[in-house]
Formats: structure tokens, C-alpha cells, sequence
């Protein structure tokens, strides 16, 4: 029960320029490569231990290296993020009332 499956790196960039991540590191591959890590260990893995996404590997050439493909959002995970973005409105509402 899962819909179509997104593409990590779209999703990667879309969150890193919707949020306006910056890091001013030497190398610009670098500073990416390590935003995307973050993101896999921060927000993908534990969504999928909780059952709410689904993750997708590939294998790159022989070394048998796993990397994040995708992912597929569950039902659950549906329902799951609409949830969470009422309550981040709520929150938001609640901090603009105590300004």
C-alpha cells in the first residue's frame, strides 16, 4: 500500500533549498554529499523504522555499495504527515498569539 515512489535526490534538493540549508564548506560536493547523509540518517531512516516510508537501494558497481535510490511513502506515512504538518500549523499559530 504505498504510493509512487519519490526520488531521493529530488527530495534532497527540494528540502535543502526549501529550507534554505547553506554550509560555506571548501567544496560544495562536499558540503552536499554531507547534507544529504544528514538527511538520510535524520529524517529517511527513521520514518522507515517507523513503518511510514518505504526505502529503495541501488548497488553501485562491484564494491557492492548500497545507496538510497528513493523511497515510497506508506498509507500510514500519509496520514502520518498530514498529521504532523496540522500540528506544526498549530505550533505556528501559537507562537505568532504569544508575540
Amino acid at each position: 500500500n504505498a504510493i509512487g515512489m519519490i526520488s531521493f535526490k529530488d527530495f534532497a534538493k527540494d528540502l535543502i533549498n526549501n529550507l534554505g540549508l547553506k554550509w560555506n564548506a571548501p567544496s560544495q560536493d562536499f558540503a552536499c554529499e554531507s547534507m544529504e547523509w544528514s538527511i538520510i540518517q535524520c529524517i529517511l531512516r527513521p520514518l522507515s523504522c517507523f513503518d511510514i516510508i518505504e526505502l529503495q537501494y541501488e548497488k553501485e558497481n562491484e564494491v557492492r555499495v548500497m545507496s538510497i535510490r528513493g523511497f515510497y511513502l506508506k498509507s500510514i506515512g500519509k496520514l502520518f504527515l498530514e498529521k504532523l504538518v496540522e500540528m506544526g500549523e498549530k505550533i505556528k499559530a501559537d507562537e505568532y498569539s504569544k508575540n
